[in-house]
């Protein structure tokens, strides 16, 4: 009987961790000095201000394009206010 099991150290330390899934520790927020928030806020303005500026095009492009009246057959008259 030259097979014979080793027995089990039940009292032996595991090598192996622990098989449980864990999310990893947060990390520590970072804190911002004042020129990264100013320049955050720069881009977000600009951002912005370029949007409104886009959708300003947009609309009256799409109002030059439409059939209701071109901008370009707008006429701007001027009358004398009539003499007494």
């Amino acid at each position: 009987m030259a097979a014979l099991k080793k027995s089990v150290d039940m009292g032996a330390p595991r090598v192996r961790g622990s098989r449980i899934r864990r999310d990893p520790p947060p990390k520590p927020e970072r804190v911002l000095s004042r020129a990264e928030i100013r320049e955050h806020d720069q881009r977000r303005m600009i951002m912005g201000i370029g949007g409104v500026a886009i959708a300003l095009f947009a609309i009256l492009l799409g109002l030059n394009t439409s059939g209701i009246q071109k901008i370009t057959d707008w006429k701007l008259s001027y009358s004398e206010p009539a003499r007494r």
